[in-house]
């Protein structure tokens, strides 16, 4: 069984860290100078977030924006990433997730975004708790 009970836990959770990343001092530029769109596209629960890492940096789901980048898997996969539990690239060497697109541009972002691990640990703090705060969501 997944992690996420919906889409929309995926969008709460791992878009949520997304968004921080974008407004983060250090990790929003970074992002925003990578210039690229990135789609993480989850098939357990199924949904696809966006990444427009441009000035400013956007994060949207279910938009269906084109993308240069895009990765496909589980979200589980995305939440154990952002706990700093797996690596995204064992992932993408083992199958786990799929690529398509010039998958160097990403790997060269992944470490901006360690910064944002343990925001996300707070921000499923409540799910892993079983009781998700209103405001979160």
């Amino acid at each position: 069984m997944s992690y996420f009970t919906s889409p929309a836990e995926v969008d709460c959770f791992v878009g949520g860290a997304l968004r921080l990343a974008a407004v983060h001092p250090v990790v929003g530029p970074q992002l925003a100078a990578a210039s690229m769109t990135l789609a993480l596209i989850c098939d357990d629960p199924t949904g696809r977030l966006t990444v427009v890492m441009g000035d400013p940096v956007r994060v949207g789901w279910n938009d269906g924006a084109l993308a240069d980048v895009e990765l496909t898997g589980p979200a589980d996969v995305l939440d154990r990433y952002f706990r700093g539990e797996c690596s995204l690239v064992g992932a993408l060497a083992d199958g786990t997730i799929r690529a398509r697109g010039r998958v160097s541009r990403v790997l060269k972002i992944l470490p901006a975004l360690e910064p944002i691990f343990p925001l996300y640990r707070g921000l499923v703090a409540g799910k892993d708790a079983c009781a998700i705060p209103q405001w979160v969501c």
